[in-house]
This record gives C-alpha cells, structure tokens and sequence, in this order.
C-alpha cells in the first residue's frame, strides 16, 4: 500500500463523535440512570471504540500521531467492556468507571495537544485550531472526571451533567475531525498535484 495513496475514512471519526452526542443526550434524558441506560451506554462505548479502532488503522502510515487514537481507541473499547461485563446496576459505580475513563481520556487529548504543539508545529493557523480543540476536549473531560470524582454523589442533576459534557465532547470532536479533515484534504491535493 503506497504512502500517498492512504486517504483516512474522516466518517469513521465523525461517527464516533456523533455517537458521544448521543451518549450524550441518553444520559441526560434518563432521570437517575436506569441500568437500561447504562447497559446501552456501554454497547455505544464498544461500537465507538471499534469505529475509532478501524479508523486508526490504516492511518499509521501518513500520521505520527496514529497512536493517539489507538489508545482513544482501546480506553473507549476497555469502558464499553467493563460496563458490560460487570453487569454495572449500580449508576454510582458506573459513574465512578465514566470518571476514571473521563480522566484516562483527558491525559491523552492533553498529551495529544502537547505533541501536536511541540513536534508537529508548522506555525499554520489550522494547526492552531487543531491544538486549541484539542485543548478544549481535554478540558471537558478533565472537568467531567473531576466532577464525577468528587461532585456526582451529591448532586440531583449528575446525570444531566454527565450527558451535557458528551454533547459537549462530541461537538468539539466532530468540529476538529471537519477541521482535520479540510486540512488534509488540501495538503493531499497539494503534494499531489506538486508532484507531477
């Protein structure tokens, strides 16, 4: 498989963002978390992983950073199973999981944005953009972890929160894979056409 012929399949990505939009809206629509609701949250964290997982793949050859979305990818796939697994009933224990997985999830958005601004950096504005939806990703989730960490146990409206910071999470991840993806688009369309 030639290096210049890998186009990523940026409607993988947009999925799995558009499935924490709807992991999202599940959860704050569901009043205290029925375990029906946590059963179907972590089917959608397995068929997210999976999504992230295929979309990963074949992008190792053109992006140094493919790793990222492995370990999005394995840490998505990892809740999906340890929810279902677990047969979680309790709504407090899965939020303790969501929380741990929140935080797991922030680290690596952070590191990402760190390797991005560090080694990858071109001085381009998409670039910037890129980092700072990154950086806003990260922050969410650093804040939904802390939140379900310390805060969920006493508050009413934990499981609206919970879906509002999804919504939140899958809007920024979709706005970045649009932006990403207008950026390789034209960087393709550049080296190819600079080469003939």
């Amino acid at each position: 498989m030639e290096r210049k012929n890998i186009v990523p399949k940026w409607g993988l990505l947009l999925a799995k963002s558009a499935l924490l939009v709807i992991i999202g809206l599940l959860t704050m629509f569901s009043g205290d978390g029925p375990s029906a609701i946590i059963t179907i949250v972590g089917i959608l964290f397995i068929i997210a992983g999976i999504t992230h997982f295929v979309f990963s793949i074949p992008i190792r050859l053109i992006d140094k950073s493919y790793w990222f979305h492995l370990i999005q990818a394995l840490t998505d796939l990892g809740l999906g199973i340890v929810v279902l697994v677990s047969s979680v009933r309790e709504p407090r224990l899965f939020m303790d999981y969501l929380g741990f997985w929140a935080l797991i999830y922030g680290s690596i958005q952070t590191t990402q944005a760190m390797y991005n601004f560090l080694i990858l950096r071109s001085g381009r504005a998409d670039n910037l953009s890129s980092r700072t939806l990154l950086a806003i990703a990260s922050a969410i989730s650093v804040s939904l972890a802390f939140f379900l960490l310390f805060f969920s146990t006493r508050n009413e409206l934990a499981w609206f929160w919970i879906g509002l910071h999804f919504v939140g999470l899958g809007g920024v991840y979709i706005l970045n894979t649009l932006r990403t993806r207008a950026t390789f688009s034209q960087s393709y369309y550049d080296q190819t056409y600079q080469n003939r």
